[in-house]
C-alpha cells in the first residue's frame, strides 16, 4: 500500500509510526485524520493452550495498554507534493 501512495496511485490509511518509517525511504508524508486520529478496536485471539507462552503473554500485555501508551494517531500517507485536501 505504502508503494502504492509513493507511486501517485492513492492514499492510505495507516499508523503514523508506519508512515514514519517508510517516509525516510519512500516518497510520502504523514497527514492526521482529524484533530485526534482515528479510535480502533483491535481483538485478539489464541488457543488456550498457548497463553502460557511468555511471547504470546508479553504481545497480549502490549495489546492491553491503551492506545495513546503504544502508538500514536492514524494518519493518511500522500505523495510527497500531492495536494491534501
Amino acid at each position: 500500500m505504502v508503494q502504492m501512495v509513493a507511486s501517485g496511485r492513492g492514499v492510505a490509511a495507516l499508523p503514523r509510526w508506519l508512515v514514519d518509517e517508510y517516509a525516510t525511504r519512500m516518497n510520502v508524508v504523514p497527514v492526521r485524520l482529524g484533530p485526534r486520529g482515528i479510535a480502533k478496536q483491535i481483538f485478539l485471539g489464541t488457543r488456550e493452550a498457548d497463553t502460557t507462552i511468555d511471547y504470546v503473554r508479553a504481545f497480549i500485555e502490549l495489546a492491553r495498554q491503551p492506545a495513546h501508551a503504544v502508538v500514536s494517531a492514524s494518519v493518511i500517507a500522500y505523495p510527497q507534493g500531492a495536494q491534501q485536501a
